[in-house]
């Protein structure tokens, strides 16, 4: 009768979980009667959502995965952010107007400072690694792009043999050695107000100084504008001239002349008041003079004078008549010290449809990318653009590249490489440069009403 008193394995084993249990228990009452939500709550929200900390119903309005959980749906994101798409020939993550399935790429509950508009390269390499596969169209770079390597991401800038499209004539290696100038990038590529970019090449901030557009003999100053505005401005120069003597406060000085009057020995000299009339007279006539003088090898404008005559005398006629006007726009777009060819292309005929080909210079390289010059501030500008010095041909382009092998200068690569036993790299991953959201196709804001 006592084999009560022994102790059984099963008995045993009972007295185990009950123990077990109820230490669980004592455990989950603990917590709970802090009030704490660390069993469900997996971490803190970053910064910005910090106003839902507490209400889990603000983002979690998805469908129920498991017994606990709620999914947080793309309506909770578009709350808030617009979401555009990143390619209108991607197949995955897109809904009709905005991109899908946020949660793949921004990961919260990762504390108050995460990135989480920051995705890895693995969400990036997950379509990009076979781009065929994951898109409506076929690529025209490269099928597959892994990582930014050499051999793993497209070419870009001065490799691809690609040439600047801006219909400009400009030599930078002759503009460095301009006083002032030399070696000193930052007199024209000015940086935009934030650092980040620069900012975009205009004649009147940048070339004006050194190239005005004064017509000889001290005439007034033509427009940098289309050649039809510069032609008004021709035929409006008796009135230009008026003016500039109607508003000079030595305007009566100006006006007085002298003459020599009478054969030798009795030549008297005259003092003699001009009308302004006169006087715009005198420097229609004067520029007409200089103007041939300058063209005097021009066969171009010898030819154009002939074809004129006898109609054209060098602005002795009204220049408001055809033919002085016509001999003028052909000097300022060909002859003129700072003449239109100087930079531009310039077709048609003087007089009828003489024009300056459209610049159509790039405000942007690399539309698809992202770069700030303020990262690099210890790099300089030769370092990276080197052949900006050596550079001739408006069709030369100066950007670094990816290709260490052909590469004149540093490549991006250079410095934005994986770590290695014996150099740190600077940032390589897909979205140091790309994002992934086309902000070109965001909606604007709207005014509350």
């Amino acid at each position: 009768m006592n084999y009560i008193k022994r102790m059984h394995p099963l008995r045993g084993s009972r007295m185990l979980v009950a123990i077990a249990c109820f230490v669980i228990a004592a455990v989950c009452m603990g917590v709970f009667s802090r009030g704490g939500d660390s069993m469900h709550n997996p971490g803190p929200v970053i910064a910005a959502h910090a106003l839902w900390q507490n209400d889990c119903t603000a983002c979690h309005t998805g469908s129920v995965s498991g017994g606990f959980s709620r999914t947080v749906s793309d309506q909770a994101c578009l709350k808030c952010h617009d979401a555009a798409i990143h390619n209108h020939n991607q197949v995955k993550f897109m809904a009709l107007t905005h991109a899908a399935n946020c949660t793949a790429c921004h990961t919260e509950h990762r504390g108050r400072p995460a990135m989480i508009n920051t995705a890895s390269d693995a969400n990036c390499v997950m379509c990009h690694a076979d781009i065929n596969a994951n898109s409506k169209q076929t690529p025209a770079i490269a099928a597959s792009v892994t990582q930014f390597a050499q051999d793993k991401h497209p070419h870009f800038g001065r490799s691809m043999g690609s040439v600047d499209p801006t219909e400009l004539k400009f030599n930078h290696k002759y503009h460095n050695t301009v006083k002032g100038l030399e070696n000193n990038c930052v007199a024209c590529h000015a940086l935009t107000a934030d650092g980040r970019d620069i900012q975009a090449i205009s004649y009147a901030n940048n070339c004006a100084s050194c190239h005005r557009l004064n017509l000889p003999a001290d005439g007034p100053t033509l427009a940098h504008q289309d050649l039809s505005i510069v032609r008004a401005q021709l035929i409006a120069l008796p009135d230009a001239y008026a003016s500039i003597i109607a508003n000079d406060p030595e305007k009566d000085k100006k006006l007085k002349t002298v003459e020599r009057v009478g054969r030798p020995p009795r030549v008297k000299t005259i003092e003699k008041t001009i009308t302004q009339g006169e006087w715009v007279q005198q420097q229609l006539t004067a520029l007409g003079q200089t103007v041939d003088k300058q063209s005097a090898d021009s066969k171009e404008y010898a030819e154009l004078k002939k074809s004129l005559a006898p109609t054209s005398q060098p602005a002795t006629a009204p220049v408001s008549s055809s033919s002085p006007v016509t001999l003028l726009e052909h000097f300022v777009a060909y002859s003129a010290t700072n003449s239109c060819v100087k930079c531009h292309e310039v077709s048609g005929d003087a007089g009828k449809s003489l024009a300056t080909v459209p610049v159509n210079m790039p405000q942007r390289w690399y539309v698809n990318s992202v770069f700030d010059h303020r990262a690099h501030r210890e790099m300089t500008c030769i370092d990276c653009h080197t052949k900006a010095t050596s550079s001739t041909l408006t069709s030369d382009v100066l950007s670094p590249d990816i290709d260490t092998k052909t590469a004149t200068g540093k490549s991006c690569v250079d410095c934005h490489h994986a770590d290695t036993a014996s150099a740190r790299g600077a940032a390589a991953n897909c979205t140091a440069c790309h994002q992934f959201h086309q902000r070109t196709t965001a909606k604007a804001l709207v005014s509350v009403r």
